[in-house]
């Protein structure tokens, strides 16, 4: 066999690797169980709370993240104080589990000088979610909230060892995915 020829099988061999892993993986997480994907909502179940959120998963479909609303804000910020859209992550732990985290921010509605808006909270979100059968699943988050000072360094989380100003509060929530049109 020529050079040429053994450099372009290793050519074929390399490319047929670079497409073939990701649809394996796809492939692996729709036979191993769930799949993080497309629009949910999720009703907790202590208090009158919802959340929604959309889920963007990678390749494998393992890992996704998360764009959504929330409706928990702390009421002693007064009426003036809105919940910005939360952002987040999950990870299949299981074939039909999953650790999820995510973060929003409560603004002062009213204008602070020069700026629109003021941030008097971080919110934090982490938990665990079980999927019960397709498009369905149960949650358990541990939100907590924290002064904007709690972010020393900037970055838009609390620091490490930081104290929450309220919480970990404990809420289970039913989700369902939305169904296709």
């Amino acid at each position: 066999m020529t050079n040429a020829k053994r450099k372009l099988i290793a050519a074929a061999l390399v490319a047929s690797a670079v497409i073939g892993f990701p649809a394996a993986q796809v492939l692996a997480a729709d036979a191993g169980g769930t799949k993080l994907e497309g629009a949910w909502v999720s009703k907790v179940q202590e208090v009158p709370l919802m959340w929604s959120f959309v889920l963007v998963p990678d390749a494998s479909g393992r890992r996704a993240s998360l764009h959504g609303s929330i409706d928990v804000g702390l009421a002693s910020f007064g009426p003036d104080v809105a919940t910005t859209p939360l952002i987040g992550e999950l990870v299949m732990t299981g074939p039909d589990s999953a650790k999820f985290n995510s973060v929003w921010y409560g603004r002062m509605s009213t204008p602070a000088g020069p700026l629109s808006a003021a941030i008097v909270y971080i919110g934090v979100n982490r938990g665990e979610v079980k999927f019960t059968e397709p498009g369905k699943g149960v949650s358990v988050s541990h939100i907590a909230y924290y002064h904007p000072t709690s972010d020393a360094d900037g970055d838009g989380y609390p620091d490490a060892g930081a104290t929450p100003i309220a919480g970990p509060l404990t809420f289970t929530a039913k989700n369902t995915r939305l169904p296709p049109p």
